[in-house]
């Protein structure tokens, strides 16, 4: 049974497309080495660890470069294989067509929307797999024209592939700037760092957080007085850790009002905001005048650069970290903030590396804004090129 839209029908998934499930192996089948790679679910994310097989096995349960997988258990959605020959786990379907009038890249964007689909069906709940029968049974929307769905597969492949070569240079640009934190910084027993700007020659100081300028933690106006809290954008600027997303901050979720502003702890712009309880080292420089919660100790500089002590308490973030020690909820007080030391170069020098440092993070936050902006485009095209 199908519904005719113009030039569109709706089929049943497992009308035309055969999901084939993957071996399903024991623990001690699964080798350190071996003939083939064992393609788990977890390949396709944060698990780099490859197991091996010897076994010869139905050409079915093989994926090769181009096959079009789906993951349905612990994590789910479509993967385009692109690599050499591997056994795929019992947990992946390989998508086998059941005729030619079908796309596989127009098939592949398909199933990127309806995995999102199946996410609002939940309702917020876990997905903990998906069944056969349920996705054999999901309706599928198909131009009639294999070439209207090639054309389709293109644009979406065409915006995927933009969005690929930002995250590349992202990734480079990420590399280059961790190797100039490790370098442009002096490390653990050394007082100058590996690699020194032209013309400066002096040794680093070490000097506590509280010499470098004043020290403030922030507080949380009392949320029952409603007078003190602004019901929109319009108040004042009350960040939260949750606030600093970038190495830059103008914006909060929060705003305070006249009165709530006189409650809060505020610095002026150009202050170095340094979360120490819970979620240490998200750290950032609010660019107008803003007041912050008690997880945040800020350092107003008084003869020092801020973009330098920000760009030194990142590089020293696992350091720092190490203050709270290990406890239910991580907390670095003010007194153990204060005394916190970092190395510090004159002044003249330290603008040269904040500003080396801060052309990177605009070329970093110029391809994370892109990746952004692509993947918004890609989104709104997921949900109007298909009915």
């Amino acid at each position: 049974m199908f519904i005719t839209y113009i030039d569109w029908e709706q089929h049943k998934l497992g009308e035309y497309l055969n999901l084939i499930n993957g071996r399903a192996f024991k623990q001690s089948e699964l080798l350190d080495e071996g003939k083939y790679k064992v393609l788990r679910v977890g390949n396709f994310n944060t698990n780099t660890r490859w197991y091996y097989s010897n076994l010869e096995l139905p050409d079915d349960k093989y994926a090769e470069n181009g096959d079009l997988l789906y993951l349905w258990a612990t994590n789910f959605g479509p993967e385009l294989w692109k690599s050499t020959k591997v056994i795929f786990h019992y947990h992946i379907w390989k998508i086998q067509f059941k005729t030619d009038s079908l796309d596989k890249k127009y098939i592949f964007y398909w199933l990127k929307l309806d995995k999102e689909n199946l996410k609002k069906d939940l309702n917020g709940s876990t997905m903990v797999h998906i069944t056969k029968e349920n996705m054999e049974n999901r309706f599928l929307d198909i131009p009639l024209q294999i070439s209207e769905q090639k054309k389709i597969g293109s644009i979406l492949n065409s915006l995927n592939d933009l969005i690929n070569t930002q995250e590349k240079q992202l990734l480079l640009y990420e590399g280059i700037k961790k190797y100039m934190l490790q370098n442009l910084f002096p490390s653990d027993g050394e007082s100058v760092p590996a690699v020194r700007i032209a013309d400066f020659h002096e040794d680093w100081e070490q000097h506590k957080l509280s010499d470098l300028g004043e020290i403030y933690t922030g507080n949380t106006p009392s949320t029952n007085q409603h007078d003190f809290w602004s019901i929109n954008a319009n108040g004042y600027v009350w960040i939260t850790p949750s606030d600093i997303v970038k190495l830059r901050t103008n914006s909060s979720k929060k705003h305070l009002t006249e009165r709530g502003w006189k409650e809060a702890r505020t610095v002026p712009a150009q202050s170095v905001l340094i979360t120490s309880i819970a979620s240490i080292g998200k750290n950032t420089i609010n660019t107008i005048p803003a007041a912050f919660n008690q997880q945040i100790n800020a350092i107003v500089p008084k003869g020092n650069n801020a973009n330098f002590i920000l760009e030194s308490m990142n590089f020293h973030s696992g350091k720092f970290a190490s203050l709270a020690g290990k406890t239910a909820t991580a907390i670095i007080n003010k007194k153990q903030f204060s005394k916190f030391q970092i190395y510090v170069p004159s002044y003249v020098e330290q603008l040269e590396v904040g500003r080396l440092i801060s052309k990177l993070n605009q070329t970093i936050d110029f391809y994370r804004e892109k990746i952004i902006m692509y993947e918004k485009i890609k989104k709104y095209y997921l949900q109007k090129l298909f009915i």
